[in-house]
């Protein structure tokens, strides 16, 4: 018995050692398997405190297993995770057996936060363990790929630009994803947009152009971008711009990714300035203000997309006034007052109000928040109705600004005309004068190597005759005591006016005037003066204008010359200054002309006599024996007449001897070569 008791003892202690060495073994290959492994292994007691770690450690998180070993675990976990972690720890103690796998932070070696997974186990009631397992393995890259992918899906939902990924793999290219900012810019529900095709926001104004490049773009698995008129839920317009590009993997597109942007302010601003650089351009060709606020009331109601009108200031009624062939919104009239608009114009303020009830009676039936005026240089005033952004406002401003400066530019350009055309005009004005200066100087020339006083009074008539729009001269002789002049020399295809005048029949013809008064008569325009029978028998001759100029040098009256014209307003005031200037040399000449003849055939002898019942050339004849002939009677400026006579046969001594005797002699002496006067 005591033999067969030793042996089972000793049979007992070889089973108990071979099980000792098999369990070491088994922990010993545990311990390489667990270090080999991605995982790490720990025990906890009930208190949370490490009990075991896994030589995998060192490779996980960079510890020695002996450095963390009686360690409390929740010592190294972030404070962010440390609850949820605690509350775990708990439940797996008291309540559960085994936990699902929870995630929390925990600081390496190196003092970085690492992403851990773990998954425990209660082993309390295990006499071998006597703890809770935990195995737990490293998910940091995990983890941020995951953040990373959780950043870029925000940012797709997130954006406020519309986007939609569409699936190239199945039938027409259908919307698989469509963000927040895509539904609220087209107007759908996720619900109504997934699973359609993206093209879906086209309609009958869709320009095809562009659609047909985006088309094209997705067959050849090319990245586009266009601009083309989209709509949205509720049938609005609006620009979109949309980008596509193509998403590959491995060579396949398998994604096409659409960015979709509300463009329509961008569009309407380019349109609007557009329209506004169009608008300048009309300016910048019109020729005057009328033209210009023609352009500008065309702008203005291309423009402007709401209730306006450009007044007109008409200095006439002091009003501010819309043309008839305009339909304004509101009154026709603005005048002045209080109206704020007048105040606008008046003081040269452009204003932004909301109309009192009296002015909104007088919009009627404009009906809008706010009224906005603009002056337009003193010119007039652009009034608009609307409730005014700041791009409107701007717009508005814009226009009147432009009119302002058309305005300027034609009053400039018109001044430039005026100034040009009279420049022109005094040139063209100055030619003429020069011109008919030379033909009074030739005909001066030729008056002077005339050789009688009747060729010169023909080169007279002749030479004026060539002057502009003249058709008929007449050269006349006074009558004294008559009113009348006799016809001296004529030129041209009038005469039967310048007989008519010669008889005396017409007391208000300007040749009789001009003998009467010794002093140019102009008449610019015969019709006006239909009430004297010379205009009428003047018009029948189709003679539109006349001038009477008296030749008269050193007081002495020679004539009056009277010009006939086809054309009203003929004889300005250079040319009648000329002419009256020409008659004064004229006259000059022909009394040089008579000193010559007389020089020439004898000599000639000046007396100066009063007149009484005696003729003082019948005395000198009845006393000399002889005949002397009264050549002519030319009344004086100065009063009395040069009584001009010639005789024969009579020496200058007898002349002075019977002229001092007779009764109203008054002086007497001879004119010889070196006294032409």
């Amino acid at each position: 018995e005591m033999f067969e008791l030793l042996a089972n003892r000793i049979e007992n202690a070889v089973e108990q050692h071979r099980a000792k060495q098999r369990a070491e073994q088994e922990r010993a290959r545990t311990e390489r398997l667990l270090e080999g492994s991605a995982d790490y292994v720990f025990t906890l007691d009930e208190e949370g405190t490490i009990q075991y770690v896994s030589p995998s450690i060192q490779r996980v998180l960079g510890y020695d297993p002996d450095e963390v070993t009686g360690m409390n675990a929740f010592d190294a976990i972030h404070f962010q995770d440390t609850d949820a972690a605690v509350e775990t720890f708990t439940d797996l103690r008291d309540v559960v057996a085994e936990t699902d796998t929870t995630e929390f932070r925990t600081k390496d070696a190196d003092g970085n936060w690492r992403w851990i997974e773990a998954r425990g186990r209660n082993c309390l009631a295990d006499p071998v363990i006597e703890g809770l397992i935990v195995n737990a393995r490293d998910i940091t890259d995990r983890k941020e790929q995951e953040q990373e992918l959780l950043l870029k899906n925000r940012v797709l939902d997130e954006s406020p630009v519309g986007i939609v990924l569409t699936d190239p793999t199945q039938t027409d290219n259908p919307i698989v994803y469509a963000n927040e900012a895509f539904q609220t810019l087209t107007g759908y529900e996720r619900s109504e947009i997934i699973g359609r095709s993206c093209w879906f926001l086209q309609g009958a104004e869709t320009e095809p152009e562009p659609a047909k490049r985006l088309r094209r773009a997705i067959d050849q698995a090319e990245p586009v971008s266009a601009v083309l008129r989209n709509y949205r839920a509720d049938g609005t317009e609006f620009w979109n711009q949309v980008t596509i590009a193509p998403i590959e993997n491995d060579g396949d597109v398998i994604r096409f990714v659409r960015f979709q942007q509300d463009v329509s302010d961008r569009i309407e601003l380019r349109q609007l300035l557009d329209g506004l650089h169009d608008h300048a351009r009309r300016l910048l060709n019109a020729d005057d203000v009328d033209d210009v606020f023609h352009t500008g009331a065309t702008a203005t109601a291309e423009l402007s997309d709401c209730p306006a009108a450009l007044y007109r200031y008409d200095d006439d009624d002091n009003v501010l006034r819309v043309p008839e062939t305009v339909d304004p919104p509101g009154n026709r009239i603005i005048k002045p007052g209080n109206d704020l608009r007048w105040q606008a114009f008046a003081h040269g303020e452009a204003r932004v109000f909301s109309p009192p009830e009296k002015l909104a009676a007088e919009l009627a039936p404009v009906e809008a928040p706010s009224v906005a005026a603009f002056p337009v240089l003193g010119h007039g005033l652009l009034v608009a109705y609307d409730a005014f952004n700041e791009r409107k406002l701007e717009l508005l401003k814009t226009i009147a600004a432009d009119l302002r400066l058309a305005l300027e530019r034609t009053k400039r350009e018109a001044q430039l005309r005026a100034n040009r055309k009279e420049i022109e005009e005094q040139a063209d004005q100055l030619r003429r004068l020069r011109a008919q200066n030379n033909r009074l100087r030739t005909a001066l020339k030729k008056l002077l190597t005339a050789s009688t006083r009747t060729d010169g009074e023909s080169v007279v008539v002749e030479q004026l005759l060539e002057l502009p729009d003249c058709v008929a001269v007449g050269l006349f002789h006074s009558d004294p005591g008559q009113n009348s002049g006799s016809l001296a020399a004529t030129a041209g295809n009038r005469r039967g006016l310048l007989d008519a005048v010669q008889t005396g029949q017409f007391d208000a013809a300007p040749t009789l005037m001009a003998l009467e008064d010794e002093r140019p008569v102009r008449i610019q325009r015969v019709a006006n003066r239909l009430d004297d029978d010379w205009a009428g028998e003047a018009l029948s001759r189709d003679v539109r204008a006349a001038i009477s100029v008296p030749l008269t040098y050193a007081g002495i009256n020679h004539g009056t010359a009277t010009l006939y014209a086809d054309e009203v307003a003929a004889f300005g005031e250079e040319t009648t200054a000329l002419l009256d200037a020409f008659g004064t040399v004229a006259a000059r000449a022909l009394s040089l002309v008579d000193s010559r003849n007389a020089l020439q055939t004898g000599y000639a002898v000046e007396v100066v006599f009063s007149l009484a019942d005696e003729a003082p050339f019948q005395y000198l004849a009845s006393e000399l024996g002889t005949s002397v002939s009264v050549d002519r009677i030319t009344p004086r400026s100065a009063g009395g007449f040069e009584i001009s006579g010639s005789a024969t046969d009579v020496s200058s001594d007898d002349v002075r001897r019977v002229m001092t005797s007779f009764k109203r002699f008054h002086r007497i002496k001879s004119i010889d070569q070196g006294d032409a006067t």
